[in-house]
């Protein structure tokens, strides 16, 4: 699937449903919540149809934002973290856990909101390259 090509229009749409999606959850989750007193949850979650018209929209752009780039510093970054990322993302919730009961943090909070992606992401990919790194590490985390 990774290996098919989308159209300009094809990903034009895409992008428009990932913004789309974006906009109905934040406005959503806003206004319920306003509306109820509470933090309304209903359109969180991995699996919820606003984050996997988000998240499509962005692997579809990284995807050909690679093509964009040209300067060679950036590439080889990009490079780095792109071969960790299938790692990242097998272990980032039990990063997360674990940095949220350590540190008791309160996942409300508007500095977790923002700083916890960045946050469990670079923890996450720390432990990812080092496992790699590793004898028989990228069979374990390729």
């Amino acid at each position: 699937v990774t290996n098919l090509p989308f159209s300009g229009q094809h990903r034009k749409c895409i992008y428009i449903l990932g913004i789309g999606g974006a906009v109905f959850r934040y406005t959503y989750t806003y206004l319920a919540s306003f509306r109820d007193g509470t933090l309304n949850q209903l359109t969180w979650g991995y699996l919820n149809w606003p984050s996997l018209l988000l998240s499509v929209a962005i692997f579809v752009f990284i995807k050909y934002a690679g093509a964009y780039i040209h300067a060679d510093k950036l590439k080889r970054g990009i490079s780095k973290l792109a071969r960790a990322s299938f790692g990242v993302y097998l272990i980032h919730v039990l990063i997360m856990e674990a940095i949220i009961t350590i540190f008791k943090i309160n996942v409300y909070d508007a500095w977790w909101r923002f700083l916890g992606a960045f946050i469990v992401y670079g923890v996450s990919w720390l432990i990812v390259r080092v496992l790699q790194k590793m004898p028989g590490g990228n069979y374990i985390l390729p």
